[in-house]
Order: C-alpha cells, then sequence, then structure tokens
C-alpha cells in the first residue's frame, strides 16, 4: 500500500485488494485505518511493478569456468594453472580461494561472460 499526496490516492495491488476484501484480514484492518487518517482519499489498484531481471550467472561454477578456460585459453594454459592454484584443497579440504574470489578473477579474465548472461 502506498499514500500518494500529490493525487490523493490510496494505490495498493489486485492481490492487496484480495485480502483486503475480508474484513476480517490484516489488510482490511491497514486499509480501514489509512483511509481514517485519509477521508478524502480514493482507494485506486495499480499494478504491481515488475522486477526486471537481474544479470544472472546462474550455472558459473567451478566445472562451467574449468572447461571455458581449457577453450579459450591461449596463453600458454596460464590461466588454468592460476585456476588451479585458487581451488587445489588443503589438509582440511578447503580451496585455496573461497569461490567468490575464484569468480571474480574468471570475470575479471573473461568479461565476454557478463555479457553474454
Amino acid at each position: 500500500m502506498r499514500i500518494n499526496y500529490i493525487n490523493g490516492t490510496i494505490e495498493i495491488t489486485k492481490a492487496f485488494a484480495k485480502k483486503a476484501s475480508s474484513p476480517k484480514s490484516e489488510e482490511y484492518a491497514m486499509l480501514k485505518e489509512v483511509r481514517k487518517d485519509n477521508p478524502t482519499f480514493n482507494v485506486v489498484v495499480v499494478a504491481a511493478t515488475k522486477r526486471t531481471k537481474k544479470n544472472s550467472l546462474k550455472g558459473l561454477n567451478y566445472d562451467f569456468m574449468k572447461q571455458y578456460i581449457e577453450r579459450h585459453d591461449t596463453d600458454d594454459q596460464a590461466a588454468m594453472v592460476e585456476f588451479k592454484k585458487m581451488t587445489v584443497k588443503d589438509d582440511d579440504n578447503l580451496a585455496t580461494k573461497s569461490y567468490g574470489e575464484v569468480k571474480k578473477w574468471f570475470l575479471e579474465q573473461y568479461p565476454e561472460i557478463c555479457e553474454a548472461a
């Protein structure tokens, strides 16, 4: 729910309106309270704002990175050596670098991945 003082309206979504149609609901009580505070305002049902899809790198895991490096590494396997150094496991079975650090390095090396996503 949003109170638009400029237009003199109380804006609610379709889902909120459906819930507010039941007198025992919390949404009904909220709307009633807002209308009491703003008796001259009209209640308007507005379309819910669509969220834009963020740049998703779903599937960007170690296997994908390794295969991509193998196919695109032109610098005498230097990127693969660096990748293996960052992902090698120690005695406690922990990688030398975190996934976030490896991902950041990978995206710096291959920025075209971000453009394709």
